[in-house]
């Protein structure tokens, strides 16, 4: 019900996000009482028999209900949260307006009725009265919105007392969640979303709730409701990283950090970051979408980062993805489901080196089949945004090789790319008219890795039938403005600087304009020994041949 002003006065919001931390201390209590549980059964190594056995299937039983609960508990946190915000910015939105009103002699109601006695200001009267009625509007929509998603989580803790209830599926009949999630894993994506279109939003929330580590990380489910399921992976994850002894503190805060809302780069709104995929893995998995899907999207693009990328220090490609995001008009996806190389080089320690072709054997077909399930929801929810993907260093012989396993893409960048695909056989996107386009800078040492050819991440993507390849330009901003993109520093430096060519080259292949052509600047590869000077361009060469 839309509140009154006075009412609205008196409204403690910030109860709200107090009860949201209660909610989430005791999820981590209960999280906490299973492990230790467990853990005793566990300790039991000299306990055998049917009694140890039975034992064993209760504990199993109770973990598996105690962790259903624990994940209802973290949705109310996170739901009590963001109402907390959510309202206590509206609020205070409309209070201020009142507030500015009456002091400055206008008379504001109880139902935000404006009024003042000198006639001659009855148009700004109209305008107060309209911005305090639209205010007090959105809190009424707020409230009831969150009312009834507390509502219904209050309803789903109360039915789980004895456990979750059956979900009645169109066709199967009534089934029992964890029986369901299992279910969902031996169809295809396209069966999936086929069965999850019968079930209703209540049915969807309770799958979650089951299993938000299965629900969250596979294709076919609605993104929503991925999107749900890894708030709550999220949330888990932070309780058992703070539960470690000793805890792993960056892991910790950068948990904390992506729980925290963030400006939205196509509505400079503050919004919840949205994940349609999240693993507590050492290095860390995700897939964040950095701008909302939804119709008008003129655009989405999947960026897939290269070496060193991990969760912990995802920050400098969150941030690149924000600025490719509020250039470009449409949501980038940064993608990183998958153990990218840490290092350049190879070791005694193990093959974690960008020389490795392992993870993009691993990571490329999971990268095919996230593609068909965007395509899936673009066609329903922005049917003429065009898709571009882009891989960066090891990144892009991550797309090259999922290219080769059949990616759809309408257009393609290899940036600073270590190759086309380790793959033997050509590219295999199902898109005729798809559009290749490569970037490397001059004298970057990943002109090494090209050169190499087949015998490593496939061929070089400048000289690539059908690949055009294109100018890195000069940096716009930052220390070295005005100077040409090259070196080592040219590999990445340009996706921290929107201004620089190379990323404004970019941002025009996504929205579908006429990029730069290759300018030829210095030569590709650096020569050996003393580095040289950074070339200084007085005018636009020919092209050099390599």
């Amino acid at each position: 019900m839309r509140p009154t002003i006075s009412q609205l006065r008196t409204w403690d919001t910030g109860a709200l996000g107090s009860a949201g931390g209660i909610a989430a201390a005791n999820a981590s209590i209960l999280d906490g009482a299973l492990d230790s549980a467990v853990r005793a059964i566990d300790g039991a190594g000299s306990w055998f028999g049917l009694t140890r056995d039975a034992a064993n299937t209760r504990i199993d039983q109770e973990r598996d209900h105690g962790g259903e609960v624990r994940n209802v508990l973290n949705q109310i946190a996170d739901e009590a949260g963001d109402a907390a915000r959510d309202l206590g910015f509206a609020k205070d939105h409309v209070l201020r307006e009142v507030d500015s009103a009456v002091a400055r002699g206008f008379s504001v109601d109880g139902d935000g009725t404006v009024s003042h006695p000198d006639e001659d200001k009855a148009e700004e009267v109209r305008t107060i009265q309209n911005a305090i009625n639209r205010g007090l509007s959105t809190v009424d929509e707020l409230d009831e919105n969150y009312g009834a998603r507390l509502e219904g989580l209050s309803g789903d803790l109360a039915a789980m007392v004895n456990g979750q209830p059956d979900i009645h599926v169109p066709g199967l009949g009534p089934r029992d969640p964890d029986d369901l999630v299992t279910h969902l894993g031996s169809l295809t994506p396209d069966q999936r979303a086929a069965l999850l279109a019968s079930l209703t939003p209540e049915q969807l929330r309770r799958l979650a709730q089951a299993d938000p580590q299965a629900i969250g990380n596979m294709n076919g489910v609605p993104f929503p409701v991925r999107i749900d399921a890894n708030e709550t992976n999220m949330r888990n994850a932070l309780i058992d990283e703070r539960q470690k002894q000793p805890p792993n503190q960056r892991r910790v805060d950068r948990l904390v950090e992506l729980l925290e809302p963030t400006t939205d780069p196509l509505t400079g709104q503050a919004v919840e970051r949205t994940f349609l995929g999240f693993e507590n893995t050492p290095n860390g998995r995700m897939i964040e979408v950095v701008g909302a899907i939804g119709p008008g999207n003129p655009n989405v693009t999947v960026y897939v980062p290269g070496t060193g990328t991990n969760l912990d220090g995802s920050g400098t490609n969150q941030r690149a993805a924000y600025n490719l995001a509020n250039a470009t008009g449409g949501p980038v996806i940064l993608y990183m489901n998958g153990d990218l190389p840490q290092g350049l080089y190879p070791d005694l320690t193990g093959d974690d080196d960008a020389f490795d072709t392992t993870p993009a054997t691993q990571m490329a077909p999971g990268l095919v089949e996230f593609g068909r399930d965007l395509d899936r929801t673009l066609a329903s929810e922005a049917p003429d945004a065009a898709t571009t993907y882009i891989g960066h260093s090891y990144g892009g012989s991550v797309v090259g090789t999922a290219e080769q396993l059949g990616l759809n893409a309408d257009r393609v960048i290899y940036a600073s790319s270590a190759g086309t695909g380790v793959l033997d056989g050509p590219w295999r996107n199902p898109n005729p008219d798809v559009q290749r386009f490569s970037l490397t800078a001059p004298g970057d040492p990943v002109h090494f890795s090209q050169s190499l050819g087949g015998t490593q991440h496939g061929g070089d993507p400048d000289s690539t039938p059908g690949v055009r390849r294109l100018d890195t330009g000069l940096y716009g901003d930052g220390a070295h403005s005005g100077e040409v993109v090259w070196g080592p520093e040219g590999h990445g430096s340009y996706w921290d600087d929107p201004t620089s060519g190379a990323f404004e080259n970019m941002v025009k292949v996504i929205r579908g304009e006429e990029p730069d052509d290759y300018v030829y600047r210095a030569p590709d590869h650096m020569p050996v020994g003393k580095k040289p000077e950074p070339p200084v361009i007085l005018a636009p060469g020919p092209d050099f041949p390599r």
